[in-house]
């Protein structure tokens, strides 16, 4: 798969040719339709910002796309900047914005910069696109959650 890969700091990302690879448990394969570039993106690249995962790493965390493989083939999905674990204290408390075990595209687990990323099982707060509505993405399982029989009741 194509992907822009940030192998070194200060310097422009790179055309990357990455093997797809094996799907993970617990995650759907998305194809990325769009990724935004975020400022936080721009820390990674230009002001040492602290990440978690070592380089080279596909950067981008605002992400749309198709799911590609999986009974919900075709599905428009948006996926999480920041996905909690669901099962922390914080995240049973109701409060998976404070997450203490979240993942976070293009920091945690390679991003959306790519022809496809792993959409993982715990990100329930993805959801589908366009009959969103007026309802909040929350309201809506991911492609993940439906996929692997994980969805919330």
């Amino acid at each position: 798969m194509i992907a822009w890969q940030l192998a070194k700091r200060n310097e422009p990302l790179v055309l990357a040719d990455l093997p797809l690879g094996d799907l993970k448990p617990g995650y759907a394969r998305v194809k990325v339709a769009g990724c935004g570039l975020c400022h936080t993106d721009l820390g990674f690249i230009y002001d040492d910002v602290r990440m978690r995962h070592e380089l080279p790493l596909v950067l981008g965390h605002e992400i749309s796309g198709t799911v590609a493989e999986g009974s919900l083939t075709g599905k428009q999905v948006l996926i999480p900047a920041v996905i909690p674990c669901r099962t922390c204290a914080p995240c049973l408390a109701g409060q998976p914005r404070i997450c203490s075990n979240q993942l976070m595209p293009g920091n945690d687990i390679h991003g959306g910069f790519a022809e496809y990323i792993g959409d993982p099982a715990r990100a329930r707060s993805s959801c589908f696109s366009p009959d969103v509505g007026d309802r909040r993405c929350s309201d809506h399982a991911s492609a993940s959650d439906k996929e692997f029989g994980t969805e919330k009741g």
